[in-house]
């Protein structure tokens, strides 16, 4: 097994020329004034640590737009320009694959190239080097790909979304008889492999490193960006996403928004405005579950919780609810979303058959975690409020992580039809709008009305209510086809003549 050897820092000319070992000094001073204008400029928020390290296995755990693909990019370079090398670049799905790419071809300057670099959407990314050096693109998502190499260099990108088993049977076998060396990259997610790995880094075990930086590390990212992070997201993804922290999992992402102060109402209030109803369709031993929330305010303004009837009897008492809403003094519109899941498609058509403006929504592990995500968070910041009937089983709807590192959610309970009913009234009302139509008027030649109508500062008025008949026909010219009286196409009187 051969040593694995690291290039020393880019900045030492002689050194690269030395590992480059070109015979064309001319041609070597070229191609560094080339790397140098394309490499990366590390900033100061952790960077120059990881690219100083001369650990075999490096795991950085950082926040959103810290700049991980840059620093990995730079390392895939560096590693380049020692010769005969095989590298790989490994994330989990297809369009992290081709993000790293990009960012490898921008730094990697194209004399260095035996072949041009092809292009970014093909399908097999694969750059060779005059020196005899490789660079591979794979998805983790394809291990069958994985097999059969031997590995002198590898970026593992979005780890912690790449199941265990693809690093411990396929990655990390390939880099044994190389003595190859790894450089590991994501945001958290859980506990997991890439966890581990990190973990093994903090516990200074010999030929591993890592480091942690959160979001706010990046000199570059403004604090208004991540302070509007901070506002956006429920606090566990905030802390996850953003500042880089490993959460197990298992907690309700619902926790600290139930602690807020008013988030939890004991009673329901009157309809007002435009309501966004929340229909959740009883399955097996589930509950059908019909919510309501006011726009203005978010408060709740319906429920009812209904269980063990057959599918007419639903409908029908899903069509009362709504019409109820809707023959509340004071209430403008309504609109309701169903979960259309399964049988619920057929609830859904038959709702729009009987004139009922209703949005389906198709519950899947994607949307879940975009609902549930935008209620914790409005939760936290007031923006949102349940009935205390429901708070139990907020209270059980916990997040898991499955083996690839996405969210799952669901009740601890065995219940969730609460929970579904109030997320799919939430989104309405956020994401759906209620109807609101006014007319207005301007005169066409004042140079501010424009201006004036995009602030908003416009009084709407009323649409004229037409002259009554009546008075049209006594008008002087209404029989004599003047102007201001009924014409015919001739231009005569009413009757023509």
């Amino acid at each position: 097994m051969r040593p694995p050897t690291r290039l020393p820092p880019m900045s030492d000319a002689s050194a690269r020329a030395r590992a480059l070992g070109h015979d064309d000094p001319d041609l070597a001073e070229s191609v560094f004034n080339e790397i140098e204008a394309r490499r990366l400029k590390a900033h100061p928020g952790g960077q120059r640590a990881i690219l100083n390290s001369k650990a075999r296995f490096r795991t950085l755990a950082a926040g959103r737009r810290w700049g991980k693909t840059k620093v990995a990019a730079h390392e895939i370079v560096r590693r380049a320009m020692e010769p005969n090398q095989m590298i790989w670049w490994i994330a989990n799905t297809y369009k992290n694959v081709s993000r790293g790419y990009r960012e490898v071809v921008n730094q990697l300057p194209p004399s260095l190239l035996a072949k041009p670099a092809p292009a970014y959407t093909s399908t097999t990314k694969i750059l060779q080097l005059k020196n005899g050096t490789m660079i591979e693109f794979y998805s983790g998502g394809s291990p069958d790909s994985l097999a059969g190499e031997g590995v002198d260099f590898v970026v593992v990108d979005e780890a912690a979304l790449i199941p265990d088993n693809v690093w411990q049977q396929l990655i990390r076998p390939t880099l044994m008889d190389t003595g190859g060396e790894a450089f590991i990259i994501s945001t958290p997610r859980g506990h997991n492999w890439f966890w581990q790995m990190w973990k093994l880094g903090q516990e200074n075990k010999a030929g591993y490193e890592s480091w942690r930086f959160p979001q706010t590390a990046n000199p570059y990212i403004p604090q208004a960006e991540t302070d509007a992070a901070e506002e956006e997201l429920p606090t566990i993804i905030f802390k996850q996403e953003i500042m880089a922290e490993f959460l197990a999992a298992g907690a309700s992402i619902f926790g600290l928004g139930l602690q807020r102060d008013g988030s939890v109402v004991d009673e329901i209030v009157e309809p007002l405005g435009n309501v966004f109803v929340g229909i959740d369709l009883a399955k097996k031993q589930d509950f059908t579950v019909i919510t309501a929330d006011r726009e203005i305010d978010g408060m709740p303004c319906y429920f009812e919780r209904f269980q063990d009837l057959d599918w007419p009897t639903q409908q029908r008492r899903i069509g009362y609810a709504i019409e109820e809403l809707e023959n509340t003094p004071g209430v403008e519109s309504v609109t309701a979303l169903v979960d259309s899941t399964g049988l619920g498609d057929v609830v859904y058509d038959n709702l729009i058959a009987a004139g009922v403006d209703v949005t389906p929504i198709q519950f899947t592990n994607q949307s879940k975690e975009q609902m549930a995500r935008l209620l914790a968070a409005d939760m936290e910041h007031g923006r949102a409020r349940i009935l205390s009937d429901m708070q139990e089983e907020f209270e059980s709807y916990e997040f898991k992580l499955t083996p690839g590192g996405r969210y799952q959610f669901e009740a601890a309970s065995g219940h969730d039809d609460m929970v579904a009913a109030k997320m799919l009234s939430h989104w309405g009302r956020v994401h759906e709008g209620g109807a609101s139509i006014n007319i207005v008027s301007i005169e066409r030649d004042d140079p501010h009305a424009e201006a004036a109508l995009r602030d908003g500062i416009l009084v709407p008025v009323p649409t004229p209510e037409p002259d009554p008949l009546l008075e049209i026909m006594n008008r002087p010219g209404a029989w004599d086809g003047s102007a201001d009286g009924f014409a015919s196409r001739g231009g005569r009187g009413f009757f023509g003549g």
